[in-house]
């Protein structure tokens, strides 16, 4: 498609005529141009405020200061020598030519007045609000658990997973991933249980309990643990998503840091009883 409005922005005169206004030392508000390279895309409004501008100074100045300078200017191609009576030269170049594009209108911007802008949860097929949403994949969404009031409130706060299982038509709680780690400081899986770091819940599916990583206050620097076990949870990826078991004990020293208590945790009601399917919804 042809350019529409091809222009050449100065003609002869109009080059010598703001060249001549430059070396009278005449007050043209250069600054207040804008300025364009060779076949640079601009718009008609830059280009009409530039004409503006130079006319306004142009009218300012009279013809008898521009012979006072005693200067004369020839057209060289596409530029302008200047050639003054004190001996000294400028050459003006020229602008090339340069395409001035039709522009748009951009209409009225919609209307977000009523956009909600509240928390963003999980809801039940119920409406019952079920948690705070932290993040969410194409089939399952991570949900804040909080003890005590949560971390705002001066309890803690960790992650869990809802999954809405289309195969038992039921929705899954439980640990963000599987394969995390009990950690025991005794052989064959035996004492407390401990976590390493609090991003999520870990599930043994052994005793079918699930475990809030509490903060250790008087934890040291580093703990040897002895035994492990890798946790449970719900896979999604793959053709057979589905719940993943525990494994089985492993007897290994493993020195271990950032430690957590193993704390066993029960869902709120509205959870355990959430009706199938879960989704997203931000609050007002």
């Amino acid at each position: 498609m042809r350019p529409i409005g091809m222009k050449q922005i100065f003609n002869s005169v109009s080059i010598v005529v703001v060249a001549l206004l430059g070396l009278c030392q005449a007050q043209l508000a250069f600054a207040q141009l804008n300025t364009f390279e060779a076949g640079q895309p601009i718009r008609a409004s830059e280009m009409n405020h530039n004409f503006e501008v130079v006319q306004e100074q142009i009218e300012e100045i009279s013809t008898s200061s521009i012979a006072d300078a005693g200067c004369s200017a020839t057209q060289q191609e596409n530029s302008v020598l200047i050639e003054c009576a004190d001996g000294t030269t400028a050459v003006v170049p020229g602008y090339g030519t340069v395409l001035v594009y039709p522009e748009g209108e951009v209409g009225a911007p919609p209307d977000v007045a009523t956009l909600a802008s509240g928390d963003i949860v999980a809801v039940d097929a119920d409406g019952v609000v079920l948690a705070k949403a932290a993040y969410n994949s194409s089939d399952w969404i991570a949900v804040y658990v909080d003890i005590n009031g949560g971390e705002s409130g001066g309890g803690e706060t960790s992650l869990a997973k809802l999954v809405n299982d289309e195969n038992q038509q039921s929705i899954y709680y439980g640990p963000v991933n599987f394969n995390g780690k009990l950690l025991y400081s005794k052989a064959d899986c035996a004492g407390p249980i401990f976590i390493k770091g609090k991003g999520s819940l870990l599930w043994d599916s052994v005793s079918n309990t699930l475990y809030f990583p509490t903060t250790w206050d008087s934890r040291p620097q580093q703990t040897l643990m002895k035994s492990y076990r890798t946790t449970g949870g719900y896979n999604t990826a793959g053709n057979n998503p589905g719940i993943v078991q525990t494994g089985s004990c492993v007897n290994e020293d493993i020195f271990a840091d950032n430690l957590f208590l193993g704390t066993a945790y029960t869902p709120a009601p509205e959870i355990l009883n959430a009706a199938y399917p879960v989704r997203l919804e931000q609050l007002p």
